[in-house]
């Protein structure tokens, strides 16, 4: 007997710097989130598809679709200097 099996997945892989919500008005921390699409194959994944990269707020959820894998990374790592943290960032899709 074959057992195998389709769905979708997301997890956490990150949060950004202060980024002020466009929606809510609050600053905070926004979770980057990677989605994909996945087959298994005896409760195993074994291949991926379909990935898409968001920050969303945490306080409402409202968030951006990122371009790509390296567009997330490079909100990650981004360092605030001193006088942007006076001033919280906003994330354009």
């Amino acid at each position: 007997m074959l057992v195998y099996g389709w769905g979708k997945g997301a997890r956490e892989i990150g949060t950004t710097g202060p980024v002020c919500c466009p929606n809510c008005q609050t600053t905070s921390r926004w979770s980057v989130i990677e989605t994909s699409r996945h087959a298994t194959l005896y409760f195993i994944k074994v291949a991926r598809w379909s990935k898409q990269y968001f920050a969303a707020c945490p306080r409402c959820d409202s968030g951006v679709e990122l371009r790509d894998r390296e567009h997330a990374q490079d909100l990650m790592s981004a360092i605030p200097s001193a006088e942007s943290l006076n001033e919280p960032a906003v994330i354009h899709g």
